[in-house]
Formats: structure tokens, C-alpha cells, sequence
């Protein structure tokens, strides 16, 4: 009765955080303490616990961690101590024997889960997810890590994708897939199509991750530039059945991107922004900002939209020379809202100015940082003119190649890099530099044969590989190549993007559409009369020859027969080609 006593007097003392007091008259009664010896060692380890002395604490507590009585104490305490130690390992082993004794508290759901995050157990991880279901455990934070695990989950697969451990991700896909909920739209589809790129796979059953549609070629502008407002015969829009289509495929998108024309003046925009935003899709929107207004750019602003205002001129002449009927005062007032609104609700919203470089605009490169500063852009986007549209004399990079200017550009790259982290803005310069034309064109050439020049953007593909592949596509319903050497893959954009532009499908924008033969064009007649099918949608598009044609490229180490010649140098290319979205 003594040793009771004398117990609950050193639990007193511990409430009035006298450690050193009450560990004195314990270690004075452990020898004595008989049927409450568990009892003093369990204090014992307690006061190491609250001191910090974690590893004396695990000593003290490790002797009784077999007693009954004390088995849920003594863990409880142990699971908190090896997360003070980030002894992650222990903190699992330690919720393996309090599940047994059904013991599991939202806090240590929580915990374990974190804890099998970072030493990257996702299958130990997804199966306490599965725990905290059939007990009913619900709540906001809980939720939260189980999403960041998900998301976790994906972007570790595309790591073991890009340094080619196939099997890894074949196990890891094995292990979790069937326990994402089926509502999970877009995980379950990061990680198919993550499972589908390891295995070689050119027919996929996953859908695109990323997707650039254009909406409409309407717009209320007649740039200089732009082959849309050349042919005002030829303008159309996005048809209702790929608008459908579009909207099918939104809950499994990471990221869609929305072009034109001009944005804002396809008839089911807001139907489209309202569901991306609803599934939480990362938007962008490319547009010349001219229709915006306070509502629309408030909406824009809540939902993080990213935007994109390509702007070619920093003073009010060459801007409108360039960007014709359009008025500079109302870009100014409308980017001034922009800002002021994107201050005001303090969210992740992303503005971009892209301005696409000529002749006539070059020099106002010097204006486009303070430009930029002023009116709150966080990206710089510096892009060469490509257009068959413009002048001669405009198109300095191609057609009508100034090496002067050329040089002139490349010799400022520094100044504008330095200008851009001076302002903490992100640069993206894809203007070629010399040495790109260097390597591109044959050392007979001179760098001024413009006959030469004139077909750098073109890419004409190799008629061998390209007679090759399409006998593969058309002589196999394919759905995995597994004759071929897919280790290593220059490019991971065919089975992840995809740029629609209202009637055919292409990895990027930036990859040159496969010329179809006469008789190819008749055999796709041939498919859409037998099939009695007026058009064909959209993920019929994204396994169609041409998607299969890049896929099979890039598996078979041809991707210099097919891509274009700018994804060889342009930085942003670069940067996508083994991308993580």
C-alpha cells in the first residue's frame, strides 16, 4: 500500500512538471515495488518522454511492452516518441499491433499515413486508407493526406517512368490500383496511364493528362500574323459533339488548356469553365484580353485560372500594327483590373504575357520587364514568329532569316534572364539561337541560304520509317510493342498530351502532323462510312494513327525522323519531354 502510495505521489509531482523530484522517489521505490513494478516503469518512461530524453525512454518502456495491462499505454507513447525521432519504420510497427487490438485513432491513421508517405510504403499506406474507411474515421485533415497521398503516389510513378524501372511501376500499379475509389477519376487515370507508358504500350486505355483544344478560330482581331484572319472563310468553332466529348473527359484531366481564336467568344465557354473548375482541373486560357471584363476576370482570379495574354508591342503603335483593330487603352484598363483584382483576392492565380517576336516588334523586348512588373505577370513567355501569313521581312527566324538580329537577340539572352530574376519573373526564351541553326542546317549550307532556312521549321520525315510504322499500325491491332526497346524514351508527351484543334489530334502543337497519303486518306473515308459514324470523337482521336505513329517513334528511338526540329533546342521543349505535369 506504501508503494501505491508513493506512486500516485510522484503522478502529482509529474503534473506540476517535476520531473527530476518525482524520477528521484521512483527510482527509490522501483527495487521495492513488486505487483506495481510495471506500474513505476511505465512512469519512469512517461517522465523520460516529457524530458526529451526520448532513447531512455524507449529503454524503460520496451520492458513492459508486453504486459497486458499497460500494451496500449506503452504503445501509445512509443508510436508518439519514434515520430519525435522520425523513426518512421517503428512508428508502422507500432500501428501494426494497435490495429490488432483495435486501438486505431484518427490521430494515428494520420500519423502512419504520413509515415508510410516518406519512407514511400504506398502500399502499407493505401491499406491504412482502407482502415480509416471500414471504421469510419472522417475528417477534413484525414481527407487532405489521403488526397496528398494519391497525388504522392502518382508523381513517384512518373519518377520510377523516367529512369525506366518498368517493373517497379508495374508492381506499385499492382499493389494500389484497385484500391482507388472509383470517383477518383483522375488519379485512377495518372496512374493507368503511368502503368501503360512502363509497359510499352502505344493503344492506351487511359485517357490524356493534359489537353490543348481549340475552342473556335472566331476572334475579334485580324493580327498580322495569324492565318485565321486571312482565311475568314474557313473560321468555325469547336462542334457540340467534341464540346460534349470535351466535358466527358475533364474529371480525369490534370491540366486543359483553351485556345483560339479568341477564348471568349465560343458559345459554351462558361459551360466548359464552370466543370473544370468544379473537378479541379488546372486551367489555362490563352487569349488576346481584349473581352475581358470585372466579372469574368473575377471568376478567373478566384479559380487560380491561368492565363495567357499574348501581347506583341509595348507602346500603342507597334502594338496595333501588329494586333490589328484592336485598342491599346483597352488591353491597358483591362490588365489594370487584373491586377487590381488579382491584389485584392491574394490567390494562385498565374498571369503569362506571351509576345511572339518579329522584325517590327524585336527591339520593344527591352520594354516587356517593367511591362510586365507593372501590371503583376508572373511569366514571360518570348516565342519566334512561324507564320507563312506574314511579310517576308517579318519572319526573321525563318523565311525571311536576319542573322543579324538573330545575333543581336542571342548576345542580349543574359540581360534578359538577369532582368527577369531581378523582377522574380519566370522567363521563357524559345527564340533559336545561331548555334540551333548551326545544327540544324548541313555545313555546305551558309548560314544565310535561305532556300536552306525555309524548310528548318517544315521537318520533313524519313519515308522509310515512316512507310514502317505505318505498316505496324495498319497490319496489328496493337496494344503493346513489346519487340521493341523501350527503356529509354526521348519523349513522354505522346502518351500524356494532347493538342486538338477541331479536327485531328497531335501530341503538342509543337509536333508536325504526319502527311497521310492519297490512299491513306481514302482507307480513314473507308473507316468513318463502314463505322456509319459522321465524326470521330475525341478518344478515338487519341489512339488514332497519328498519336500511334509519335508513340511508336518514341519507342523505337526515331524521334529524330518525326519531331520537329526546335524540340532539339527550344528550353521549354526540353523541359516537357520528360515531363512531370
Amino acid at each position: 500500500m506504501e508503494v501505491y502510495k508513493q506512486i500516485e505521489q510522484a503522478k502529482d509531482l509529474i503534473k506540476q512538471n517535476k520531473f527530476d523530484e518525482s524520477l528521484s522517489l521512483l527510482d527509490d521505490i522501483l527495487p521495492k515495488a513488486n505487483q506495481y513494478q510495471s506500474d513505476v516503469i511505465f512512469e519512469i518512461g512517461k517522465i523520460y518522454m516529457l524530458k526529451k530524453e526520448y532513447n531512455k525512454s524507449i529503454s524503460f518502456l520496451i520492458k513492459i511492452s508486453q504486459d497486458k495491462v499497460f500494451y496500449n499505454l506503452v504503445n501509445d507513447l512509443l508510436f508518439k516518441i519514434y515520430k519525435q525521432l522520425h523513426k518512421y519504420q517503428d512508428m508502422l510497427n507500432i500501428y501494426d499491433k494497435l490495429k490488432e487490438i483495435n486501438k486505431i485513432t484518427p490521430e494515428v491513421i494520420k500519423d502512419s499515413i504520413n509515415a508510410a508517405k516518406i519512407i514511400k510504403q504506398y502500399k502499407k499506406a493505401i491499406e491504412m486508407v482502407q482502415t480509416s474507411k471500414v471504421i469510419e474515421i472522417h475528417d477534413e485533415i484525414l481527407n487532405k493526406i489521403i488526397d496528398e497521398l494519391y497525388n504522392e503516389i502518382s508523381i513517384y510513378m512518373q519518377e520510377l517512368n523516367i529512369k525506366s524501372k518498368n517493373i517497379d511501376v508495374k508492381q506499385l500499379f499492382n499493389d494500389i490500383y484497385k484500391y482507388i475509389p472509383e470517383n477518383n477519376k483522375k488519379i485512377r487515370n495518372i496512374l493507368l496511364n503511368e502503368y501503360e507508358i512502363s509497359q510499352g504500350k502505344v493503344y492506351l486505355i487511359s485517357k490524356p493528362r493534359s489537353l490543348t483544344i481549340s475552342l473556335t478560330t472566331k476572334c475579334n482581331l485580324k493580327c498580322k500574323m495569324c492565318g485565321y484572319s486571312v482565311n475568314k472563310k474557313t473560321q468555325s468553332e469547336l462542334s457540340d459533339k467534341y464540346c460534349d466529348d470535351l466535358i466527358e473527359v475533364i474529371p480525369c484531366l490534370e491540366r486543359l488548356i483553351l485556345q483560339g481564336g479568341e477564348v471568349f467568344l465560343y458559345k459554351r465557354f462558361n459551360e466548359i469553365f464552370k466543370i473544370t473548375c468544379k473537378e479541379k482541373v488546372k486551367l489555362e486560357i490563352v487569349t488576346n484580353g481584349l473581352l475581358l471584363n470585372k466579372e469574368i476576370i473575377k471568376e478567373l482570379v478566384l479559380n487560380n485560372t491561368m492565363i495567357t495574354i499574348s501581347i506583341d508591342g509595348f507602346t500603342k503603335d507597334v502594338y496595333e500594327s501588329i494586333r490589328i483593330g484592336a485598342k491599346f487603352e483597352k488591353l491597358i484598363e483591362n490588365l489594370n483590373c487584373l491586377y487590381k483584382t488579382k491584389k485584392q483576392f491574394k490567390t494562385k492565380f498565374i498571369m503569362r504575357l506571351q509576345m511572339v517576336v518579329m522584325k517590327s516588334n524585336y527591339q520593344q523586348i527591352n520594354l516587356i520587364f517593367d511591362f510586365a512588373k507593372k501590371y503583376g505577370f508572373d511569366e514571360i513567355a518570348l516565342l519566334p514568329v512561324e507564320s507563312g501569313y506574314i511579310e517576308r521581312q517579318e519572319n526573321i527566324f525563318d523565311i525571311g532569316f536576319d542573322e543579324n538580329i538573330i545575333r543581336e537577340l542571342e548576345s542580349n539572352r543574359y540581360l534578359f534572364s538577369k532582368k527577369a530574376k531581378e523582377y522574380k519573373i519566370v522567363l521563357k526564351n524559345c527564340l533559336p539561337t545561331i548555334d540551333f541553326y548551326n545544327n540544324v542546317i548541313d555545313k555546305k549550307y551558309s548560314i544565310n541560304d535561305n532556300l536552306k532556312i525555309k524548310n528548318i521549321f517544315s521537318n520533313k520525315l524519313s519515308k522509310a520509317f515512316d512507310k514502317k510504322i505505318i505498316n505496324i499500325i495498319k497490319n496489328s491491332k496493337i496494344t503493346n510493342y513489346k519487340k521493341l526497346d523501350f527503356k529509354e524514351k526521348f519523349c513522354l508527351i505522346p502518351w500524356k498530351y494532347a493538342f486538338f484543334n477541331g479536327e485531328t489530334m497531335n501530341p503538342s502543337c509543337n509536333c508536325p502532323y504526319k502527311k497521310l497519303s492519297v490512299l491513306d486518306r481514302l482507307v480513314w473515308i473507308i473507316k468513318k462510312i463502314i463505322s456509319k459514324k459522321n465524326y470521330i470523337s475525341l478518344l478515338e482521336h487519341w489512339n488514332s494513327d497519328n498519336m500511334l505513329y509519335y508513340r511508336l517513334a518514341m519507342l523505337m528511338n526515331k524521334h529524330i525522323d518525326v519531331c520537329k526540329k526546335t524540340c532539339f533546342s527550344d528550353e521549354t521543349a526540353l523541359s516537357m519531354k520528360k515531363n512531370i505535369i
